[in-house]
């Protein structure tokens, strides 16, 4: 019986110890098209896709991420790390976009450090298009992985001060409580 007890115990501690990593995959051929923006954190990352389908050149050319998670209040950087890149062809280019005069541009030629981070909070737009001499983008595969590096845990700052604050509150009630019990206790 007691090892059962012991047994449960150590499992919800290990649940509360260990936390859920979450890992999306997002291809420029479906996904890029939506205009939504991807939160990226230490637990969620995606892994972006593209296999050599035709770009559409107004909608489907790029993806937006940023760093957030679902406390809303916690700064995360955004940091990617291309884990394949194959384009015989030279077909076409990708770009890192920060802001239109921080943009970073790779091919087949001018590869992209392996892991690359904002250095800040800012969005990170990845961009694809392709070169203008080249009729199909058949060819093209890369894989990349788009995650999060926590800047500011405010979450935990905001709970050991405001743990902090209440628990000093309570030493100091406690003492004065003791004060005057044994003011009262120990009049002659």
């Amino acid at each position: 019986m007691l090892v059962a007890k012991l047994s449960f115990i150590s499992s919800i501690l290990l649940v509360d110890l260990c936390y859920a990593l979450t890992n999306i995959t997002v291809s420029f051929e479906k996904d890029a098209c939506e205009s939504s923006k991807r939160a990226v954190s230490d637990t969620t990352i995606y892994h972006v896709t593209y296999d050599g389908s035709p770009i559409d050149y107004l909608l489907c050319n790029m993806m937006k991420f940023y760093g957030g998670d679902s406390s809303l209040i916690n700064e995360y950087r955004v940091c990617i790390s291309l884990l394949q890149y194959d384009d015989p062809d030279c077909a076409i280019w990708f770009g890192y976009i920060t802001t239109p005069a921080e943009t970073r541009v790779f091919n087949c030629t001018v590869r992209p450090p392996s892991t690359w981070c904002l250095e800040g909070t800012e969005m990170m737009r990845i961009q694809i298009k392709a070169q203008t001499n080249v009729t199909s983008t058949e060819n093209v595969k890369f894989r990349m992985t788009v995650f999060g590096k926590l800047l500011t845990n405010y979450v935990l700052i905001l709970s050991g001060s405001i743990g902090g604050s209440v628990g000093g509150l309570i030493v100091i009630y406690t003492a004065v409580k003791l004060f005057l019990y044994i003011r009262k206790n120990t009049r002659y």
